[in-house]
């Protein structure tokens, strides 16, 4: 397959925004460079690397694209990297900061209900959030390849959309 050099540009430029984006989280932790103006613009700007990343992905489906495939080539192929380094990080969290032993480990169901329910996006794997997006769009696939198959479904999808990020502009 010929590839898209203007896809490959973006990709570069977005992983150059996630080296951005983590080195000046460190200065700012460290307190070396910390001025609200350069917080508000500098790097939310950098921010929109993980959209881009699932924008290409969603970008790259074909229409045809057989949704089992696409479920068994991607789904496990992420969540069975979750699922270790989410129990990984939350153990070496458990170990270095909280200082307990290896018998004292959290485990069973205590521990995937806090890794997995509880603590989710606040637990000391916060930074694999973009995993959690990517499952729900890979689950929601066939529901947004019909949406998009029906142009006056699609107008309405946009217009609520709209009227949400206006209304609400969190979500």
């Amino acid at each position: 397959m010929r590839k898209n050099m203007n896809i490959e540009l973006l990709r570069i430029i977005s992983v150059l925004m996630v080296i951005l984006v983590h080195v000046y989280s460190d200065f700012m932790v460290k307190g070396l460079y910390y001025k609200p103006v350069t917080v508000l613009y500098v790097f939310s700007f950098f921010k929109i690397c993980v959209p881009i990343f699932i924008m290409i992905t969603g970008y790259l489906y074909k229409p045809d694209t057989d949704i089992k495939k696409l479920w068994k080539k991607n789904i496990f192929r992420i969540i069975i990297p979750l699922i270790f380094f989410s129990i990984f990080y939350y153990w070496f969290n458990e170990i270095v900061v909280d200082g307990k032993t290896f018998n004292q480990l959290t485990t069973g169901f205590d521990l995937i209900k806090k890794v997995f329910f509880k603590d989710a996006l606040y637990s000391v794997a916060f930074h694999l959030w973009y995993l959690y997006a990517l499952i729900g769009i890979y689950l929601l696939y066939p529901v947004f390849k019909f949406i998009c198959k029906n142009e006056k479904l699609l107008l309405y999808l946009i217009i609520i959309g709209f009227i949400f990020d206006i209304l609400i502009p969190t979500v």
